[in-house]
């Protein structure tokens, strides 16, 4: 109990200091046994946060991570979340990693479903359509766009297509940043390709690496479709891995940007799929 307000306390104490906007739990993930201590605390922020708005001419924000895969959410209360907290940041991304009992290359954060009825459910379009299920409002909901991929090492080099097999994550590690994904769309011999069902973009380096990422044209889809669903914004994870340096030979933080200006670009088109 004690720690609880020692940590609000200090929550407090670090919002009013730099002049923050609100405070963002990321709990990943808690279980059934957790359930209750999440709205415990959750309860405690809000009561807290209440406390500080009345002194402040803006008031500060309570928000909560929400996960992807539905495997997760056993730990969250909608009735509680509704009640307590301004927003969540739904995690729609990381939705397929590795797996070793179906060890295949597969995109993390497809915006529709993959060709695959094993992937069926790890959609983005699948994800937003069970938390509203499950009651959510839908202005509650920012749509989670993930600025990394997902790089795994291919059993056979030579196999590049969606679902090839591999061995495990690839040499460079699981996660790989815009800018190093660049270089390897930029070089020689080597060409993106989006999968037209999903249209999710992947690419291999030609010596056994297969990355899973979003590209500027995936996002825009993705903003498109939050748009169409009347969700009320967008999350990006992270600005790290964003081309922070302008090393991929435009602007700095391109897909961050573009995220930006497709959601501020209120006619932009439904979201469609590639070529069609």
């Amino acid at each position: 109990m004690d720690l609880h307000f020692s940590f609000l306390e200090s929550c407090t104490e670090l919002m009013q200091a730099v002049d923050l906007d609100g405070l963002d739990y990321d709990w990943e993930f808690p279980g059934w046994l957790q359930r209750a201590s999440l709205a415990v605390l959750l309860r405690r922020t809000s009561a807290v946060l209440r406390n500080l708005n009345a002194s402040r001419s803006e008031p500060v924000e309570l928000s909560v991570a929400l996960p992807g895969p539905f495997t997760f959410a056993i730990g969250f209360s909608v009735n509680v979340i509704t009640r307590y907290c301004d927003f969540v940041n739904l995690m729609t991304y990381d939705l397929v990693l590795l797996n070793p009992l179906i060890p295949r290359a597969a995109l993390h954060s497809p915006l529709y479903a993959q060709p695959s009825w094993i992937y069926a459910p790890f959609a983005v379009d699948f994800v937003v359509a069970f938390w509203l299920m499950l009651g959510l409002p839908r202005t509650m909901i920012n749509l989670g766009i993930p600025t990394y991929g997902v790089a795994y090492a291919l059993q056979n080099k030579c196999q590049t297509d969606l679902f090839s097999p591999i061995k495990g994550y690839s040499p460079m590690g699981a996660n790989i940043n815009y800018a190093t994904i660049c270089t390897v769309v930029g070089s020689e011999h080597r060409k993106a390709r989006r999968d037209q069902t999903s249209g999710g973009p992947f690419v291999d380096d030609g010596n056994g690496t297969w990355i899973s990422y979003d590209d500027e044209y995936s996002i825009t889809q993705k903003v498109a479709f939050a748009r169409s669903k009347g969700l009320g914004g967008i999350m990006i994870f992270s600005l790290n891995a964003d081309d922070h340096l302008g090393d991929c030979g435009r602007q700095r933080f391109p897909l961050t940007r573009m995220a930006v200006r497709s959601w501020l670009n209120k006619t932009l088109p439904a979201a469609t799929i590639a070529g069609n």
